[in-house]
Order: C-alpha cells, then structure tokens, then sequence
C-alpha cells in the first residue's frame, strides 16, 4: 500500500476486520485476562486485546493475537483458529510483512474450508486477493477477489460486499486501468449508501478521490475528499482527517492554489502530531516546504525541509529522507551554498541506491514469495483433494454398505413371506387333513352304527322267521354286513392323525404319562378342534360325560384352576 506515496495510503486503511467477542476496556479485558481459566474466553479477550492495540501499539497487537492463535490451537477449534489466523495476517500486512502474512493468511484459510463457514471463507478470499496484489501477483489476485466476490453476492451481505468491491477497485488501480478502478470504488461506495455505514463511506469517497485526482479531474477529487473529511470529523477520527487534509492540500497545488494548500497542510501537520503519525508528520514537512517554495519564500521552505529531513533521518524513513534530501539540495543551489548541496545531493543518491538495491532484492524476494504461496496452495489443494477423495471413498463405502443392508432386508422380507406362505399352507393343509381326519372317522363310526343297526334288525327278523330257507338268508345277509364293519376303525384314525401330527402322541405321553388310552383319544379329538357335541357323536358318549372327560383332563395336564383354553393348550403338542 504504501508504495504509492501518501495519498492513496488509507485506502485500506479501514478496511473492516471481523468483530470480536471480548468487549470492555483495555486495563479490564487485561484483568479478565489473568483471572480467567477458560481457554475459549482467553482466547476472545487476548484478540479484542489485539484490535485494541492494532492502531496504537501494532507490536504489542500482534503479541496479543498470536497468545489468541495459541489458545485457538489448544481448543483445537476450527472458528477460534480461523479468527487468531486472520487477524496476525492482518497484523503482518499492516505491517508490510508480506512472507508470515501470507502464512497465516492460508493457515486461516486452509481451516475456514473445514467448517464451510461461507463468509469467512469469502473473507479469506478477499483478504489474500489484497495481499497478491502487493506481490504484483494481479491475475492470481483477481481470482480470489472475484472467489469473494461471488460468495458474498451469493449470501448478499451488503457490508462485505462493500469491501471486497474496494479490494477490486484497488487493484485495477495498482493495474492502472482508472476506468475499472473507478467503477468498483463506486458500487463499493453504492453499498457503503445502502447499509448507511460511515467507515466504508469514508474510504470509498476517499479512493474515488484518489482516482479522480490521478486522472487530474482535480474538482471531483477535492468533492469527494471533502465528503469522506466529514464524515472522519463527524467520528472523530483524527488519523484520517490528517490524511484527508493532506489529500485536499495536494489538491489544491495541483489546482495552483499555494495558499490554500498551505492551509491545509498545516492542519494536517497538527492532526499528525497528534496522533503520533511520524510518517504523515514528515510528509506534510515535505509538501509545506513545496507550498512555501510557490509562495516565493525561500526561509519557509528550507525551514520545513530541514524538518523533513532531520524527522525522517531519526525515524529511519528513507523515502521521505530522500525526497527532503533533494528538497535541500535545491534550496542550496539556490542560495548559491555548492558544498552544502553536493552534500545532500550525494545523500539523495546514495538512498537512491539503496532504494534500487532494495527494490531489486524486493522484486526478488517478491518472486519467492509468489512461489512459495503457490507450492504451499498446491500443497493445501492436494491436501483437500486427499480429504475429499477419503470423504468420497467413505461415503461410497457408506452406500455401498447401505445398499447391501438393504438388499440383505429385502432378502429376508422375501424369505420371511414365502416362510409366512409356506406356514399359512403348511397350516392349511393341516387343517383340510385334520377335516379329512375328523370326516372319515366320523364317517367310518356313524357306518358301523347304521351297519350295526340293521344287523341287530335282521336278528330280530330272522327270530321271527317262519321258514328255515328265510333264516338261512337272513342270517348269511347279516354276516355279510358285519363282515363289512370296520373293525379297526380307531385304530386306522389314531394312524392317519399320527402322519399328520406325528409327535402329538409322543409328546403327549411324555409329559403326561398318566393319561388312559381314552383321555388320549379325548386330546386327538380335541386337538383337531372339534366340540363336545362332535366327540359325543362319535364315541356314543352322552355330551356330560363328555365335558366330565374333559374336566378330568385339564386337571391331568394340570390347567384346572387356569383360564387356559384346553384346545389352545393341546395345539402346543
């Protein structure tokens, strides 16, 4: 930033960094400090600490920020790490440590992709566009800006939007294109309007200025000085108003205005003073020295370069020695002094030299720079690429696994029904056999009673019988139909239940041993589900001795004093 001389050295000067939790004054964010032992508050109060002391005290800021980042990296938060990260990266920009700005400027963004925080992943963005364009990296830079740019669209936070709007117009200003430049400093201003916030207002007013006044449109730049002075008096902001009335002396040399200059200069020279800007305080002994020069007064003028250079010489600002050096050797030219200004005129070049050495040695440790952010960012995308590749391979394993999960459930859906099926016609086919069962020995039993009948009538009728040839043929029709009895007929029911429930019998019998062939009978019949009236039928037992049978039998299986269902209890056979 400062390289472009003292004009345009706010331009982000107040850029917005993120807020920070911690709120209080120094000396009681200090106590808190020492008496806390929570590590996420330690953490919170260290960097409200650091943007304390960020303007004041930038050593002393940085100090707190980096015990912040020690903190964060004991949470093991991906938030808290983002945050201390961020903020040392601006610290070190803001003091033109472009190597560890950069450092943390991508540890704080190799971390905001973890969490998917989208607005600090656009803040990441922004910020290490701005720091590529210091590098002169300006197509590597513009991608990041434009990362930004389409994030903060995207959530429309109007705020940030304002201030990545300025890091573009900042570096088409640094590209030279002023047409561009001008036109992003405009809708960052347009969004500055929107949200009605004076700290953006201020800046871009000042950077159109800027641009305005680079292009000679010298009234433009002076209306837009003037409105982001304003608003800087209105907050009391005493830093920007120096610089704010250095612009506008500027612009009133431009405009052939000595007077007015000097006027102007001499109240930023004050406000510099102030507030300790020993860069602006050397600055403006430069230009009051020019300004006195156009006034035609010579005293004036050597008097402010003199100052100019002594300050600049004991604060070690070698630029600023060098332009007062050359504003001394002219003014012993023209006094006629030649040893005097050969003497200054020698110090010009030999900071000259040393400016060339040194921007040789930066152009070259620029280049290394260049390299070692883009190894470090091919680093940090293989890495993500690893992350993401595991994360596919994981997830893939997850589906994959799933789908087998449900294909083994739709598997045993389909094994369990057909089980069920085959169970509901296992239990059918039970149930016709046992109709079948119950049928045929009902059958059997009900024929050997009407057979049994006829052949006690024939008896009678063969007594009864007048002619032997009529009893002969009486009896030989009765032997017939006894012939035809089924004599086995309990015998041939008792085979046919045992294939179908082959170890009703034997389980029976070996829990219950006590029970009389009838009383087994008595379970046979109960088990096909028959009624009381339906075994009465078939054994010629009265339907009481039946339900006695039964009584007598709940209490064998012991299920007497239970609300046990008799035939319930036996279909567990």
């Amino acid at each position: 930033m400062k390289r472009f001389g003292y004009l345009i050295f706010v331009i982000f000067s107040t850029f917005l960094w993120p807020q920070q939790k911690a709120v209080g004054n120094i000396d009681s964010l200090t106590i808190q400090l020492e008496i806390t032992d929570d590590l996420k508050q330690k953490h919170a109060i260290s960097l409200a600490l650091a943007d304390s002391f960020s303007i004041s005290n930038p050593d002393l800021s940085l100090v707190y920020a980096r015990e912040s980042y020690k903190y964060a990296q004991k949470l093991q938060t991906d938030m808290e790490l983002w945050e201390s990260a961020y903020k040392i990266a601006d610290l070190f920009f803001d003091q033109d440590s472009l190597r560890p700005a950069l450092t943390f400027a991508q540890i704080a963004l190799s971390t905001v992709k973890k969490n998917g925080n989208h607005k600090d992943l656009a803040l990441s963005y922004n910020q290490i566009g701005l720091f590529l364009t210091n590098l002169y990296d300006y197509e590597t830079a513009g991608e990041y800006l434009f990362k930004s740019l389409a994030i903060f669209e995207k959530i429309d936070n109007k705020i940030d939007l304002s201030n990545v709007l300025n890091s573009i117009g900042y570096l088409y200003y640094d590209l030279g294109n002023f047409e561009k430049a001008r036109t992003y400093y405009t809708q960052s201003l347009d969004y500055a309007i929107q949200v009605n916030d004076d700290k953006s207002l201020a800046r871009a007013f000042n950077n159109l200025a800027v641009v305005y006044e680079t292009e000679g449109k010298y009234d433009q730049a002076e209306e837009y000085f003037k409105k982001a002075l304003k608003i800087n008096e209105s907050f009391g902001k005493e830093r920007e108003q120096a610089i704010n009335l250095m612009n506008l002396g500027i612009i009133q040399k431009s405009k052939n205005k000595p007077a007015e200059s000097l006027a102007y200069f001499h109240k930023s020279k004050k406000l510099a003073e102030l507030t300790d800007d020993k860069q602006g305080i050397a600055y403006c002994c430069i230009q009051l020295s020019k300004a006195f020069e156009n006034l035609h007064k010579p005293d004036s003028s050597f008097y402010y370069a003199n100052e100019a250079y002594n300050f600049s010489k004991s604060n070690k600002l070698i630029l600023l020695e060098k332009n007062a050096s050359y504003r001394l050797q002219s003014f012993y030219n023209f006094v006629g002094n030649a040893d005097s200004a050969n003497l200054y005129e020698l110090n010009y070049y030999r900071i000259q030299d040393s400016l060339n050495s040194k921007e040789q040695l930066s152009k070259v440790s620029n280049m290394e720079l260049k390299y070692e952010f883009k190894k470090q960012q091919q680093i940090l995308e293989l890495q993500q690429q690893r992350s993401d590749f595991i994360k596919i391979i994981f997830i893939g394993s997850l589906i994959f696994i799933i789908i087998i999960i449900i294909l083994l459930y739709a598997r045993l859906r389909i094994r369990n029904k057909n089980q069920f099926l085959l169970k509901q016609q296992l239990e059918k086919d039970v149930e016709i056999k046992n109709k079948e069962l119950t049928t045929g020995v009902m059958y059997s039993i009900e024929k050997n009673k009407v057979l049994s009948a006829l052949t006690t009538k024939l008896v009678e009728i063969e007594r009864n019988a007048v002619k032997e040839e009529t009893k002969e043929a009486i009896r030989q029709i009765a032997k017939k139909i006894q012939e035809s009895l089924d004599a086995n007929a309990w015998e041939e029911f008792e085979a046919r239940f045992n294939q179908v429930h082959n170890e009703f019998y034997e389980t029976l019998t070996r829990l219950h041993p006590e029970l009389t062939p009838n009383e087994k009978r008595l379970c046979a019949f109960l088990r096909l589900d028959m009624s009381s009236k339906e075994i009465s039928r078939i054994t010629g037992q009265s339907l009481n001795a039946i339900e006695m049978a039964r009584i007598r039998l709940r209490k064998k299986l012991g299920i007497s004093h239970t609300e046990t269902n008799l035939i319930t209890f036996l279909s567990q056979y």
